[in-house]
């Protein structure tokens, strides 16, 4: 032992650079340390060294009370450092602040990109454009030097392209993704390179990098936009914390969004306390169960707002059939567990539930489970739809159609109720000679038809596809809600 420094801040003829220089959890805090420091003598030249001194010191202590991250550090030191509640005007100290994290590659700008899913197809392909702000292009390095697309399908790394953007506009770019086929999950981000040399990856979540969305047509089974009690249509929650709440958003815990996709209601963690979930969290919300009226590829589509902890400590997942089908990013160890899932905007989600159908229905659940360290906003959910893929087959038992080969169909696959799960009549039961055996479809608006209570505008905020018009629109009933036999396992430090 002895007294020479740990670590060296700022060492001679470089800077420690976000985000070249991470990897260790030390590497990461001589970045950040490296900026503060840099920050710290620049307002001392400027404001003196007493007040200079304070000054770094409020800016680190509020910053690091908001920020969720190194690099959302840099936001929340302009936010501390204004004095009139308008950002785009400047702060006091905006370019000082700029310079010191601008020379440690934190230096960020505001910046949103479209999201593609919610255009309509367009056989010239898919646009992509990102807007920037908050560019203190009256500062050194200010303005924007560039932006990049990249591009790719969902499962092959090594398709897709790395597109330069073209201006279009005040602030704006654009790029082309070409047109895909049909059944496939594209994936994109977009960088953007400010003209002192700092790169801002969109979206701006470590723990998932990519935009998607899906292509081709699709006949939704089952849609909700929260808008309407989903406790009161099937939905049910379970597990020891049983946090899951149907409510307005406010943003409360700092993560979370402050309003819905959509409408002004949604799903999720705590919506109504202090917005964060609790230590040792296990709750799971778990859906009714879909009829998927013979399709046998059956997707999630859906708009989350998710934020927590790196998967090695806090798990956010869907389970469909008993199994996992998504679950956030898990780091190998935990002195680099710090890959947090930070949404921080509602993402389009596409899920594959066809290897969860069983007998011609479907359920999921969305569950978090979390240690007992660092919380966050957990799940926000809006606008969930169930939607088939292709062509249903043009008759099965179940579908509410008296085909040739049945002695009934009721419209479900359930015994006990006069028609049989093989749509044969049951005897000692009544209403199996109830069948309709009109041919047609039938057109009661009491029968719970296969569309009935759906906003069917929802697909179209949900993927770059339409309702498929050539899919066959048959009635049948909505199932009774079957919670999920699901056994959370909590991973504990």
């Amino acid at each position: 032992m002895d007294d020479e420094p740990l670590r060296e801040l700022d060492p001679d003829g470089f800077e420690w650079h976000w985000p070249e220089d991470q990897g260790e959890v030390h590497y990461e805090g001589q970045i950040i340390g490296g900026a503060l420091w840099d920050l710290r003598k620049i307002l001392r030249g400027k404001l003196g060294a007493a007040a200079g001194a304070a000054h770094t010191d409020y800016l680190w202590y509020e910053s690091i009370r908001r920020a969720v991250d190194i690099p959302s550090m840099y936001m929340e030191s302009l936010i501390a450092d204004d004095d009139d509640g308008n950002l785009d005007n400047g702060t006091p100290n905006a370019c000082e602040i700029a310079a010191a994290y601008g020379a440690h590659g934190l230096r960020t700008v505001s910046a949103t990109v479209v999201d593609v899913s919610q255009l309509p197809p367009n056989p010239a392909g898919y646009p992509v454009i990102v807007t920037t702000g908050g560019l203190l292009e009256d500062c050194p390095g200010g303005g924007i030097g560039g932006a990049t697309l990249r591009w790719q399908l969902r499962g092959d790394p090594n398709s897709g392209a790395v597109v330069p953007m073209s201006p279009d506009g005040a602030g704006k770019f654009i790029a082309w993704i070409p047109e895909q086929p049909d059944n496939v999950v594209v994936q994109y981000q977009v960088e953007v390179n400010s003209a002192g040399n700092s790169a801002q990856l969109l979206p701006a979540n470590p723990g998932d990098r990519w935009y998607e969305f899906y292509v081709g047509p699709v006949t939704p089974l089952y849609c909700t936009d929260f808008e309407h009690d989903p406790f009161a249509d099937g939905w049910g929650v379970s597990g020891s914390s049983n946090d899951f709440e149907w409510a307005p958003l406010a943003g409360l815990s700092g993560l979370d969004p402050d309003a819905a996709f959509s409408g002004a209601l949604a799903v999720g963690n705590d919506l109504a306390g202090d917005g964060g979930y609790a230590p040792f969290t296990d709750a799971l919300l778990a859906s009714p169960l879909i009829g998927t009226q013979g399709f046998s590829q059956v997707r999630l589509q859906y708009r989350r707002w998710l934020s927590v902890e790196d998967g090695f400590f806090d798990q956010a997942r869907i389970y469909a059939g008993g199994v996992t089908v998504w679950e956030n990013y898990s780091s190998d160890w935990d002195l680099e567990a710090d890959t947090h899932h930070v949404d921080g905007e509602w993402r389009f989600h596409d899920v594959d539930l066809s290897g969860a159908v069983v007998d011609g229905a479907v359920s999921f659940a969305f569950a978090l489970a979390s240690d007992g360290g660092l919380e966050m906003g957990g799940w926000t959910i809006d606008d969930v739809c169930v939607v088939g893929v292709n062509a249903a087959p043009a008759g099965f038992c179940g579908d509410g159609v008296l085909d040739p080969n049945e002695g009934c169909d009721d419209g479900n696959n359930a015994d006990g109720d006069g028609c049989s799960a093989s749509c044969e009549p049951e005897a000692g039961t009544t209403g199996g000679d109830e069948t309709d055996t009109d041919t047609d479809t039938d057109t009661d608006t009491d029968d719970g038809s296969a569309t009935a209570g759906i906003d069917l505008d929802l697909i179209d905020r949900g993927c770059v596809c339409a309702a498929d018009p050539s899919a066959p629109s048959r009635p049948g009933t909505w199932l009774a809600l079957a919670l999920l036999g699901l056994g959370l396992r909590r991973r504990r430090r």
